[in-house]
């Protein structure tokens, strides 16, 4: 089993990091883990409860909605995420972000018994990248750190790795898959090949 983190896992793990996010907050209501229980919540202010409307009426209005909090974000120049950076694991909504997940990974490891899991970062980031070696030590997961920088490496050769919105292009995904791959043949794992 392999896991994928991203930065903004541990923003969207924790309702008030969300509330709080301008970068990695869609506005949509989703799960979240609150006292060892699922609770659906919106990480938007009451007020900007529309977007839920708009989002199950109609697909134009939503792509608007999406569009402003895009603008919103390339035109801030703070947001919770750049509070967590400058404080580090200091931070305490980050400090419960990451207590979140590591428990979510705890009751991962517990529902598949000695099933391997990996897990990787799409980005070598403090705090963000420690607290997920953290975790993955307490759940007896394997860490891999070395993958994003595959994507960093060519990013810095000029390579053209990443969409318009900083995520992975085909050309990402393939030095990512190359590097998971490897890393995998070196445990031997099975890596089925498919036609």
């Amino acid at each position: 089993m392999a896991f994928q983190f991203c930065i903004n896992d541990f923003i969207n793990n924790d309702h008030a990091l969300e509330q709080a996010s301008v970068f990695n907050n869609n506005g949509l209501t989703r799960p979240y883990w609150v006292n060892g229980a699922v609770v659906r919540l919106s990480p938007k202010p009451g007020g900007q409860q529309i977007r839920e409307w708009i989002n199950h009426h109609s697909r134009f209005l939503y792509f608007i909605v999406s569009r402003i909090d895009r603008l919103r974000a390339v035109t801030t120049e703070a947001s919770v995420e750049t509070f967590i950076e400058a404080e580090g694991s200091g931070h305490k909504g980050f400090r419960h972000a990451v207590e979140v997940t590591d428990e979510l990974m705890r009751h991962v490891r517990a529902r598949v018994g000695k099933v391997p899991i990996v897990a990787f970062s799409c980005a070598n980031a403090a705090p963000y990248s420690d607290a997920l070696a953290l975790i993955s030590a307490h759940a007896g997961i394997e860490y891999w750190n070395d993958v994003p920088d595959t994507v960093r490496q060519a990013l810095d050769r000029g390579d053209d790795v990443s969409t318009q919105d900083d995520h992975w292009n085909e050309l990402g995904h393939q030095l990512v898959a190359s590097m998971v791959v490897k890393h995998m043949r070196e445990r031997a794992v099975v890596v089925a090949r498919h036609p």
